[in-house]
């Protein structure tokens, strides 16, 4: 995979896009095995906050990718750390067509240092 400096910012939004649904994917996948809450947090079902931590179980249906996913992070911190993300990526795509060339440029500078981590991952799979 290229660098991100030789990526047109089509194929940038396009990376971005594409790992940010998978780790989408992931994150409810482990949700729906995993539900983990904090104290405080609400539980997804609306039932209430929870008076302790309550950490994961270990899930019976994963596979390595959600376990690997698992390993590095909360999913439901990423779920929300996933929709900022795609609030900046719309905002980089109207800089973009601002057609002013230094929204141009910032917008194309964020989208180059959003996509490394989806480049890394598809170099190393």
């Amino acid at each position: 995979m290229a660098d991100p400096t030789d990526l047109s910012t089509a194929d940038l939004i396009a990376l971005i896009t594409r790992g940010l649904d998978q780790d989408e994917a992931r994150a409810k996948a482990c949700l729906r095995e995993v539900g983990s809450v904090r104290k405080g947090e609400m539980y997804d079902d609306g039932s209430g906050p929870a008076e302790q931590d309550e950490y994961p179980h270990y899930p019976h249906a994963s596979g390595p990718a959600e376990l690997a996913f698992m390993a590095r992070c909360r999913p439901a911190e990423v779920l929300r750390d996933i929709q900022a993300k795609r609030h900046i990526l719309v905002r980089c795509e109207e800089e973009l067509l601002s057609g002013i060339p230094r929204l141009v440029h910032f917008a194309e500078q964020t989208l180059r240092e959003m996509a490394r981590p989806y480049l890394a991952q598809e170099r190393h799979g």
